[in-house]
Parts: C-alpha cells; structure tokens; sequence
C-alpha cells in the first residue's frame, strides 16, 4: 500500500517526535515543581529552613533538580535529532 508522503510525514510525527516530545515537556513540568520547592525553601528564613529540613534533604532536593535537568536535557536532544529536516 502506497502512502502519500503527506500522511507519511504525519505518521512520523505521531509515532516518533510526540511521545519524545511528551517526555520532554513532563521532564520539564519536574524541573519546574522541583524549582518552585527550591524557592520556596529560599524564601524561608535561615531558622525555619533549618529546624525544618536537614543538610541531607538540601542535597537531596539539589540532586533531584539535576537528575531533572539532564533528563529534560536528553529528552530534548532526542527529540530534536528525531525532527525532519525543514
């Protein structure tokens, strides 16, 4: 069965680029909440931080924020090296 490159080029894009893209944007949806916990943490006085949340959960939440990164970062390249050439 022929397909018509139109419809090819739409397949394409459903069964490759979008479930990358979907990643991607959930990996940032992630680094965005992980940030806004950040900040919300920031805004907190010195005391309250502290008497709240030890240095292990500090580092915790900084390790997440990374791992977020790289994982946003890598569904992002996945994504564009699946894109067709403009």
């Amino acid at each position: 069965m022929i397909i018509p490159k139109k419809n090819r080029d739409l397949k394409v894009v459903e069964q490759r680029i979008l479930p990358k893209m979907r990643e991607y944007i959930g990996d940032l949806r992630q680094v965005k909440a992980v940030k806004n916990l950040n900040d919300t943490l920031e805004r907190q006085t010195p005391a309250d931080r502290f008497s709240r949340y030890s240095s292990d959960a500090a580092s915790e939440l900084s390790s997440k924020l990374k791992e977020a990164r790289k994982r946003a970062d890598a569904s992002k390249k996945a994504a564009e090296e699946d894109l067709p050439p403009a």
